[in-house]
C-alpha cells in the first residue's frame, strides 16, 4: 500500500517499507527497510489531520523507532496495518525480538533451563536474536564469488543500499571448510561467515536445523555497479554474539506475562553461585548464554526497616537481586503486575565457570518505555 512518500507491504513475517523519494529514504537511513513482525515491540497510530499527515510509530525490540507517514485518504490502509500489527503483539504477549521461537520453554516447577529436542513451534522461519543496535555487526565473507546473484538482488539500480533477510545454513559437506556457514538472500548465495567466526555458531544454527527451520537474521546489503554484467557487493548482518542468538532458559508461555524491552544492563548479586554453574553447562557455548529471567518484587528485612528488592530467578530458581537503588527504580512497574499475577521478564546474560559467574539483565528504564508497552500493561493489571 502506498504512504506519504513510502510503499508499505506486510506479509505476517516482516513489514517492508520502500521510500518513493529522497527525503522519504533519508528519513528511514535505508533505500529499504525491514522490519521482522515478531521484533516489534510497540505500535502507535496518530490519525492524519486536514494538513498534518498522520503517522504510524514503530518500536523495535533493539530500541529503533520508526516513523511510516501517510495522508488523510491513506489513513484506513494504515489503520488495518496497526491492528494487524497490535493483534500480533498481544498474541506474542510481547514476546522477545529478534527470534522467532525460542528453545526449550521453561517447565514449571523444575526450576532447571533444560533445553528441549522436540520441535517447537510454530514451523517456518526463525528469525535469530539481533545484536540490539541500528549496526549490522557481523561481516559476510566472499560475495565477489557470487556476483550474478548479486546483480539479481541488487536490481537494475547503479549503486544502492537496502535491508533484507538472509539465512543461515551450514554447509558440512565444504571440501575446504567443514564448519563454512553459507549466507543466502532469495534462496541464493552471497557469501560466507568468517572461517573464525563459522564454528562459533555451529551449535544454535545445530539446533535450529534439528527443528527444521530455516535460520533467518536481518542483513543489509550495499552495491555498486562498475558495468551492466559486473557487480561489487557488501553485505553484513545483525547477529547476537555466538552463544547468545538462542536462550536456554524461554519464558514460561503458559502463564499471563510481559518482557521487558532491553535496555541498559544490570548487574544482579549473585546468591546461588551453585544454580548458575549448572545453567552454564547447559550453555550453547562454554561460558556464556542468554536466558530469561523472571523478576519479582518481595521484601528483605533490615537491621532497622523493610527494604523492597527485585529478585531474579530463572526457572523456578532465585539467583539473586539487584541493588536496592535499582529495584526502587521498577518497584512502580512490577507491583502492579505482582498483584496482578502476571509475571515479568527480561533478557539476561551469564557469563563465566563453576568457580566464578556473573549475570546482567538488560531493561529499559521504566520513564524510557514504549507507550504502546505501558498500556499494554495498564490493560492486563486493570482486568485482575
Amino acid at each position: 500500500m502506498e504512504g506519504d512518500g513510502i510503499n508499505v507491504h506486510c506479509d505476517g513475517i516482516c513489514v517492508r517499507v520502500q521510500p518513493t523519494n529522497f527525503f522519504a529514504g533519508a528519513t528511514l537511513g535505508a533505500s529499504d527497510l525491514v522490519v521482522p513482525v515478531s521484533g516489534i515491540a510497540s505500535i502507535r497510530l496518530k490519525n492524519a489531520g486536514l494538513v498534518m499527515r498522520g503517522r504510524l510509530e514503530i518500536w523495535t525490540r533493539g530500541g529503533q523507532r520508526y516513523q511510516l507517514h501517510f495522508t488523510r485518504e491513506q489513513q484506513p490502509g494504515f489503520e488495518a496495518l496497526h491492528a494487524e500489527l497490535q493483534a500480533n503483539i498481544s498474541h506474542e504477549s510481547l514476546r522477545p525480538h529478534n527470534v522467532g521461537m525460542v528453545e526449550g520453554p521453561v517447565t514449571p516447577g523444575t526450576g532447571q533451563g533444560s533445553r528441549s529436542h522436540a520441535h517447537p513451534m510454530p514451523q517456518g522461519p526463525l528469525v535469530l536474536r539481533g545484536s540490539g543496535s541500528a549496526y549490522f555487526p557481523q561481516e559476510v565473507v566472499g560475495e565477489s564469488f557470487y556476483g550474478a546473484h548479486l546483480s539479481r538482488v541488487a536490481g537494475r539500480e547503479g549503486e544502492g543500499e537496502r535491508e533484507v533477510f538472509a539465512e543461515l545454513r551450514r554447509e558440512p559437506s565444504n571440501r575446504h571448510d567443514s564448519n563454512a556457514v553459507q549466507v543466502l538472500i532469495d534462496e541464493g548465495v552471497v557469501g560466507h561467515l568468517p572461517r573464525e567466526d563459522a564454528p562459533l555458531y555451529q551449535p544454535e544454527l545445530k539446533a535450529v536445523e534439528s527443528w527444521g527451520r530455516p535460520a533467518m537474521c536481518r542483513a543489509r546489503l550495499w552495491w555498486r555497479r562498475e558495468s551492466r554484467r559486473e557487480v561489487f557487493a557488501s553485505v553484513s548482518l545483525d547477529l547476537a554474539r555466538s552463544g547468545e542468538l538462542l536462550p536456554i532458559v524461554s519464558p514460561d508461555t503458559s502463564v499471563p506475562h510481559v518482557i521487558v524491552p532491553v535496555g541498559r544492563s544490570y548487574q544482579v548479586k549473585i546468591d546461588h553461585p551453585e544454580v548458575l554453574a549448572g545453567l552454564l553447562a547447559k550453555a550453547y557455548l562454554p561460558g556464556k548464554a542468554l536466558a530469561y529471567a523472571s523478576l519479582h518484587l518481595v521484601e528483605r528485612a533490615g537491621p532497622r526497616s523493610t527494604t523492597q528488592i527485585v529478585v531474579a530467578r530463572i526457572g523456578d530458581v532465585e539467583i539473586g537481586g539487584l541493588s536496592k537503588q535499582t529495584s526502587a527504580k521498577f518497584a512502580a512497574l512490577l507491583a502492579p503486575l505482582r498483584d496482578a499475577q502476571v509475571t515479568c521478564y527480561a533478557e539476561a546474560s551469564l557469563t563465566g565457570n563453576a568457580i566464578a559467574a556473573e549475570v546482567r539483565v538488560h531493561l529499559t528504564m521504566p520513564e524510557n518505555l514504549p507507550p504502546e508497552f505501558v498500556r499494554h500493561v495498564q490493560v492486563i493489571t486493570s482486568q485482575a
